[in-house]
């Protein structure tokens, strides 16, 4: 019922719609995805519906995992918000899904964006600091010591499943730091107070759904901001909400 009142409060505003035509709309997958398979038929639906849209692997994609330090990956953002831009648009719509979200809001934090899309959020590492910290204080000694480009074990989670991976220290730091710029409680209070925001969480998703509101209501308060549950897990939250997504983002 909630989500059906939404799509009719959508619908009845869109005559002050974003023109799809003009609305460039980028796509970041989540941690080890790739553009291709993670918004194969997200992609396709927009596109039908008139979207310029840009997808690529980025660097926490499948075979680049992790290649560059959070900055730079923000830098590779940017390029394809150029990219976007290059084509003529004159809106973009930053749309991330787990891993993808938590760099979309960083992103927007520091350039302006027309609206934010957080598709169910993942990567805490300010909320879920236990498992990390010895890998982090661990990294944070080798970059004090000058061996931030050295490559070393550091711990690393996946949909509630923990792994090694072997990483640059400066690389791991720049992503795994509790108070850096992957912090999302913390990107979200620096976020543009005109930016509006659709932050979509799974019922089935318990990990982004635990801590989804809390960063939702960090958020600067936007009239056309909302926060909305479906019924869908982690990965299936993508494809279950691209027509509220699309609805949401006509009607600004």
């Amino acid at each position: 019922m909630r989500k059906l009142f939404f799509l009719m409060m959508c619908l009845s505003v869109s005559l002050f719609a974003f023109e799809p035509k003009t609305t460039g709309v980028l796509l970041l997958h989540g941690k080890t995805g790739t553009a291709s398979k993670s918004w194969d038929s997200f992609q396709s639906y927009f596109e039908r519906v008139g979207f310029v849209v840009l997808a690529k692997d980025m660097p926490w994609s499948k075979n680049r995992y992790i290649d560059k330090t959070y900055e730079a990956s923000l830098q590779e953002v940017d390029d394809c918000v150029k990219e976007l831009k290059a084509k003529g648009v004159k809106q973009i719509v930053v749309i991330g899904h787990s891993m993808g979200s938590n760099v979309a809001l960083a992103y927007a934090s520091f350039h302006p964006v027309d609206a934010l899309v957080l598709l169910a959020p993942g990567h805490n590492p300010d909320k879920t600091i236990a498992p990390y910290k010895s890998s982090v204080d661990l990294a944070k000694s080798m970059i004090d010591e000058g061996k931030g480009s050295e490559t070393a074990s550091f711990a690393d989670l996946n949909v509630g499943k923990q792994f090694t991976r072997q990483m640059r220290a400066d690389v791991y730091y720049s992503f795994f730091s509790p108070d850096g710029l992957s912090a999302m409680s913390l990107r979200a209070k620096q976020l543009p107070q005109n930016t509006p925001v659709l932050y979509v969480v799974g019922k089935q998703d318990p990990l982004t759904e635990k801590n989804g509101m809390e960063i939702f209501d960090a958020l600067p308060k936007t009239s056309k901001s909302h926060y909305s549950i479906v019924n869908a897990d982690h990965m299936g939250t993508v494809n279950e909400s691209m027509e509220e997504v699309a609805l949401w983002i006509k009607a600004l």
